[in-house]
């Protein structure tokens, strides 16, 4: 496996998220995404090194569709998030999904994705917003917690 693996290395705790993990299940969990400050852009990851849905075990693919129900769900009933795009690219390193929400203010369509991360990532690292993204993480966890 090459070194500096950004997955494997969240994974074993070696790179620290900002709010951690947001919710487990024995070979999954879900963070808000890092780089790109969006309230209520989360990513799921496998625990394990692969790189796409393919490599799943059985076990990794039966569990992969009820954690994604799972977080998808409370996107919704907890944030009142309505639309996300789900986007997985196997060119990654490390087996992950985007949950990108659907945002007024973001041009739509699949094509305008890494577009409006951009804009994000370079407009949207205010207090105000940075506050709002910690808010929606700590309401997921509360969430997953009961």
């Amino acid at each position: 496996m090459a070194d500096k693996c950004i997955g494997c290395e969240i994974q074993d705790g070696s790179f620290e998220v900002n709010g951690g993990f947001i919710h487990e299940s024995k070979n999954f969990n879900v963070i808000q995404d890092w780089k790109i400050p969006i309230p209520g852009f989360m990513v799921i990851q496998l625990k394990r090194h692969i790189k796409s849905v393919s490599e799943f075990t059985e076990e990794e693919h039966k569990e992969y569709s009820t954690f994604l129900y799972e977080v998808r769900k409370a996107m919704k009933e907890v944030l009142d998030i309505q639309t996300v795009y789900l986007i997985q690219e196997e060119d990654s390193v490390h087996f992950h999904m985007w949950l990108l929400p659907l945002y007024d203010w973001m041009e739509k369509g699949i094509t305008n994705a890494r577009k409006n991360c951009y804009y994000a990532r370079d407009n949207m690292n205010t207090e105000d917003n940075m506050k709002r993204v910690n808010e929606y993480i700590q309401k997921l966890k509360d969430y997953f917690k009961e």
